[in-house]
């Protein structure tokens, strides 16, 4: 297998395997070329064809797992929709905000995560951010504080 690494007018530069760059004319190509392609190089009569390989991208240890909501980053499993860095927050500060302004989003930016505290604004005509406070503020109740006082959300 070879790779597509640089592309000009009139020629394709492609790496080999054992890491040879060669050059060919772009009428050898049959197929519209991108850079880092995966190609084969085969002559044929005297001609040579530059063809695009397909290639499987999937990951052979999640194949048979079924899906999660959380991925794993160095051992260290952490749920996919929350925005990083996570930091530490104040527990009784949290539920303060969650219970009280709710409704706002006021508990997701004080916990650093202003895309949701900004969807909290945009529906907070509704009694979903409601709803969904009065869950955060729960979740909040029921996780271990640190011996600062801090949780991890």
């Amino acid at each position: 297998m070879a790779k597509i690494s640089f592309i000009d007018d009139e020629q394709v530069y492609i790496v080999t395997d054992n890491n040879k760059f060669e050059s060919y004319n772009k009428k050898a190509l049959n197929f519209n070329a991108k850079v880092g392609d995966v190609v084969s190089v085969d002559v044929v009569n005297n001609k040579i064809i530059i063809s695009k390989q397909k290639t499987k991208n999937f990951n052979t240890e999640t194949k048979n797992k079924p899906k999660t909501s959380t991925q794993k980053y160095n051992n260290i499993e952490k749920p996919i929709f929350n925005e990083e860095p996570t930091k530490p927050v104040n527990k009784l500060i949290y539920c303060i905000f969650a219970i009280l302004f709710g409704s706002l989003g006021v508990h997701n930016f004080f916990a650093g995560k202003s895309k949701q505290g900004i969807l909290y604004l945009l529906f907070s005509w509704s009694a979903i951010p409601n709803i969904l406070s009065i869950i955060d503020f729960i979740k909040a109740l029921t996780k271990k504080a640190d011996e600062n006082g801090n949780i991890y959300l």
